[in-house]
C-alpha cells in the first residue's frame, strides 16, 4: 500500500500550457516596463521643464543687471559668444554653476532675438524723455544725460521689437518673432530624421517650433518661447510709460511757463502805455492850469481896460469870463483824466506784477517737471 501511494508517477505542466504561463508572463512585464518607461519619460520631462523655468529666471536676473539678453553659447563653454541667432544655454554667463541639460543629457539650446532695428543681446541708448529745449525765452533746465543706458532703453527696444514684421532670418517660433526661446531635444530621435531636435527644431537656426506642440509619436521636443509682451512685463516696463508722461507734462509746463511769458509782455505794454496815459493826463493837466491863469489875466486885463477906457473894453470883460470858466472846467476835466490815468498805471502794475509771479512758478513747475522726468530716466526700471 506505501508503495501504491508513494510510487505513482507525477504529472507535469504540459509544453503547451508552459507556452501559455511565459507569453502571460512576457506580456505582463512588456506592460509593466511600457508603463515604467513612460513613467520615467513624464519625470525627466517634468525635471527638464522645471528646470528651464529657473534658467528663464536666470535670464531675466541677467536683463535687469545689465539691460540686454545674453548671447547664446557656440562652443559649449557656458559662456556666451554674440553673432549667432541661436546655440547652447550660456549659463556660465546668467551666474549658474552647473552645465543645464535636458530629460537625456542633452545640452539645451537657446536664442535671442537680434534684429538690427532692435537687438536685444545689445545694451544702448535708445530712450530719453522728450523734454523740452532751452532757448533765451525758457527757464533754466536740469542738464540731459544723453548717454544713459538702463533698462528703460531695453524696454524701450523690446516694444520696438514686437512691431517689426516677422521675418524668417530673426528668432521664430512657427513665423512669430519672439524675445527668446530655451529648447530642450526630448528623449529620443521621434521624428526618425537622424537628430534628437524634431520638426523645425532640427535645422538650428532662427527658426523653431511653436512652444504649444503636442507631444506625440513623431515629435518630442519641449519649447519654452518667450513673446515681447512677457518680457516686458518681467522687466517691469511700466516704468516705461511713466517716464514718458512725465516727459509730456514737461512739456505741457514749458508751454505754460511760455504763455505767461507771453502774457508778462503783454502786461509790460500795458502798463507802459498806463504809464504814457499817465504822463498825457498829467501834461493836458499842465495845459488846463497855464489856460485857466491866462484866462484869469485875461479878466483882469479886460477889467483894467473898462476901468482905464471908461467901458471902451466893456465887452471884452464878458468875453473874458467866458474863458475863464471854459478854462476851470478844462482844468477839472484835465485832473480827473490825470486820476483815471493814475487808476490805470496802478492797475496795469498790480497785473504785470501778479503775471510775472505766475511766470515764475510756472518755471519753478516747469524745471521740477523737466526734473523728475530725468530723474526716472536715471533711475530706469528699478523695483
Amino acid at each position: 500500500m506505501i508503495c501504491r501511494l508513494s510510487c505513482r508517477p507525477q504529472r507535469g505542466f504540459s509544453l503547451v500550457e508552459l507556452s501559455v504561463v511565459l507569453v502571460v508572463v512576457g506580456l505582463l512585464l512588456g506592460m509593466a516596463y511600457t508603463g515604467v518607461s513612460k513613467r520615467v519619460e513624464v519625470d525627466l520631462r517634468a525635471k527638464s521643464r522645471q528646470l528651464i523655468q529657473e534658467l528663464n529666471q536666470s535670464i531675466v536676473g541677467f536683463a535687469l543687471q545689465h539691460y540686454r539678453l545674453p548671447c547664446p553659447d557656440q562652443n559649449g563653454n557656458g559662456l556666451e559668444q554674440c553673432g549667432t541667432i541661436a546655440g547652447e544655454f550660456p549659463w556660465k554667463t546668467v551666474g549658474l554653476t552647473f552645465k543645464p541639460v535636458g530629460a537625456t543629457d542633452i545640452p539645451l539650446r537657446y536664442g535671442a532675438y537680434q534684429n538690427i532695428a532692435a537687438n536685444l543681446v545689445q545694451a544702448s541708448n535708445v530712450f530719453s524723455p522728450i523734454l523740452p529745449t532751452q532757448n533765451a525765452s525758457s527757464p533754466p533746465v536740469a542738464v540731459i544725460t544723453p548717454n544713459n543706458v538702463n533698462g528703460l532703453d531695453f524696454c524701450r527696444k523690446i516694444r520696438d521689437a514686437s512691431v517689426i514684421a516677422p521675418n524668417a532670418a530673426d528668432l521664430n517660433a512657427g513665423g512669430r518673432n519672439i524675445a527668446y526661446a530655451i529648447l530642450d531635444a526630448g528623449v529620443a530621435d521621434a521624428d526618425g530624421n537622424g537628430s534628437v531636435w524634431d520638426g523645425a527644431n532640427a535645422a538650428l537656426g532662427a527658426s523653431i517650433e511653436l512652444p504649444g506642440r503636442v507631444v506625440s509619436q513623431t515629435y518630442d521636443d519641449f519649447v519654452y518661447a518667450v513673446p515681447f509682451y512677457q518680457l516686458l512685463g518681467d522687466m517691469g516696463c511700466s516704468a516705461l510709460g511713466k517716464v514718458h508722461a512725465m516727459g509730456v507734462a514737461a512739456v505741457a509746463a514749458k508751454d505754460t511757463y511760455d504763455l505767461w511769458n507771453l502774457m508778462v509782455a503783454a502786461r509790460t505794454l500795458d502798463r507802459t502805455t498806463a504809464e504814457s496815459g499817465l504822463a498825457s493826463a498829467i501834461t493836458g493837466e499842465s495845459f488846463a492850469t497855464f489856460d485857466v491863469a491866462m484866462s484869469a489875466a485875461s479878466v483882469a486885463l479886460s477889467l483894467g481896460c473898462a476901468a482905464d477906457s471908461l467901458g471902451a473894453c466893456a465887452v471884452a470883460i464878458p468875453v473874458a469870463a467866458a474863458g475863464a470858466v471854459g478854462a476851470a472846467a478844462a482844468l477839472v476835466v484835465a485832473t480827473a483824466a490825470v486820476v483815471q490815468a493814475g487808476t490805470g498805471l496802478t492797475n496795469a502794475t498790480a497785473a504785470l506784477a501778479a503775471t510775472i509771479a505766475q511766470k515764475n512758478a510756472a518755471a519753478v513747475y516747469a524745471n521740477n517737471t523737466i526734473a523728475k522726468a530725468l530723474a526716472l530716466d536715471l533711475q530706469g526700471i528699478a523695483r
